[in-house]
């Protein structure tokens, strides 16, 4: 039940859903300076260990997380 603007979150990476097909989710990634922003299509049946959290959730946890033990600029 993934809808645009959800997420896939694994191990610390985080994708938005920016689209959808039939079968699959379209993502997309910033992966730092060398590989800018990555686009990704995932079958909803084999996401490659991603669970899907929606936007809500995902800002109720992140508001829960204390930032003031990251570096400076983070």
């Amino acid at each position: 039940n993934a809808e645009i603007g959800d997420y896939l979150v694994n191990n610390g990476h985080i994708r938005l859903i920016v689209g959808k097909t039939d079968d699959s989710f379209i993502t997309a990634e910033a992966k730092g300076k060398y590989y800018g922003m990555v686009v990704t299509q995932y079958k909803y049946s084999n996401p490659n260990g991603y669970k899907v959290v929606s936007a809500d959730n995902l800002m109720s946890i992140y508001n829960k997380i204390d930032i003031s033990s990251y570096p400076t600029g983070f």
